[in-house]
């Protein structure tokens, strides 16, 4: 689990960071896109380490009653 959740920490927040701290990304068209798609990368993989591991979780109770 902190695997991946140091890969999305570095994917989602430092990339961009440092990609977003050049000039010219900043201001080039193709610079402002991959850094998107960067930021998108790192969004994807939060919701997927939320996904999977509230997936993987088993249910304690075999039976769920409303109260």
């Amino acid at each position: 689990m902190s695997i991946l959740f140091w890969a999305e920490i570095l994917i989602g927040v430092v990339t961009p960071i440092v990609w977003f701290s050049i000039q010219k990304n900043r201001v080039s068209d193709n610079g402002l896109l991959t850094g998107a798609i960067i930021i998108l990368a790192g969004m994807i993989l939060n919701r997927f380490n939320v996904s999977w591991f509230a997936v993987s979780i088993p249910i304690r109770c075999s039976i769920c009653r409303p109260s």
